[in-house]
């Protein structure tokens, strides 16, 4: 999530998670969550995910991560960062997040993009005409770590009741997420979501036994 979290062994933040029902089921647009990753063999085992039964992270070191929200059940997703695939849309796109109205009648995640716009969001705010309209540009509510070296997506329709989630890095070598595998998360992936940061810490342990040791208290930030 850097660089609006660090995640480093030396200095990664730590803060309040909301785990009840209510906190996931009234999950927003740019939301960060904690969440483990439904095609992760480490997270789930086999036949967890052959059933889609996510239960529990049944895995052999399930470890969660934290992601942001950056399209909701029932939208598409689709982001460009090369003028190759940016379908009908203009090269001033590039790396811009687009959500569109999801054309998934069938509900199997396989979207033409066609659909309506329903935002489109950049690192900073203006406004784009083309295909015969003039669309805003909405400021994203918070930095991504560049330079930019995510791969293209095709358009991705999210199932109602899924969710797409991203980290903030999106350098060649950052974050790993639903982008990475064109797979949105089910509901029951999601651990809790972010409420507060109280502080940073050193990380040790293994995978699965990770601890937040010499804990460094700072005046909170509110999510």
């Amino acid at each position: 999530m850097s660089p609006t979290l660090y995640g480093a062994t030396s200095k990664a933040h730590f803060g309040i998670i909301d785990t009840t029902s209510w906190a996931k089921n009234n999950i927003k647009r740019f939301d960060i969550v904690t969440t483990y990753f439904p095609w992760d063999d480490n997270d789930y085992s086999l036949e967890s995910r052959e059933n889609e039964d996510f239960e529990n992270a049944d895995g052999d070191n399930p470890e969660y991560k934290i992601k942001r929200i950056i399209a909701l059940g029932g939208e598409t997703i689709f982001y460009f960062t090369d003028s190759v695939h940016r379908r009908n849309f203009p090269e001033e796109l590039i790396n811009h997040i687009i959500i569109l109205e999801s054309t998934d009648d069938n509900q199997d995640g396989q979207d033409d993009g066609t659909g309506a716009i329903i935002n489109i969001f950049g690192d900073i705010e203006k406004s784009i005409s083309f295909g015969g309209g003039t669309y805003s540009v909405e400021k994203l509510p918070f930095n991504r770590k560049t330079p930019y070296g995510r791969s293209s997506i095709e358009p991705i329709a999210v199932p109602k009741g899924r969710y797409f989630a991203m980290g903030d890095n999106w350098t060649t070598s950052g974050s790993t997420d639903c982008g990475t595998f064109s797979v949105p998360l089910y509901y029951d992936n999601i651990v809790g979501v972010l409420v507060a940061i109280e502080g940073t810490c050193t990380i040790v342990g293994d995978t699965g036994n990770k601890k937040c040791t010499n804990r460094q208290y700072s005046w909170p930030i509110i999510y």
